[in-house]
This record gives C-alpha cells, sequence and structure tokens, in this order.
C-alpha cells in the first residue's frame, strides 16, 4: 500500500472512532445543555417583572 492511502485510512479511522466515542458519551460540540435546565419543567417559566 501507498503511504496516503495508510494516511487515509488512518485519517477514516479517527474519524470512525471520534464518532463512536462521542456517541457513547452523548457529547456534542453545538450543545447547550449550560443554558437549559436540566428537566423541561424545571424553568417555572420567566425570570422577569
Amino acid at each position: 500500500m501507498t503511504s496516503r492511502l495508510i494516511v487515509f485510512a488512518l485519517w477514516c479511522a479517527a474519524l470512525l472512532i471520534g464518532s463512536v466515542y462521542s456517541t457513547y458519551h452523548a457529547y456534542s460540540f453545538y450543545s447547550d445543555d449550560a443554558d437549559r435546565p436540566s428537566a423541561s419543567g424545571a424553568g417555572g417559566g420567566p425570570r422577569h417583572k
């Protein structure tokens, strides 16, 4: 195999492993969990007067 094919295979393996790892831990780069309450009804409505 050529070195380019080996590098491509390693790159694909890294993407696959990263995807499986993030799926297993339910992690998302685009999640804003810090801004949302843990339960959907826990907010209690608006916080302004």
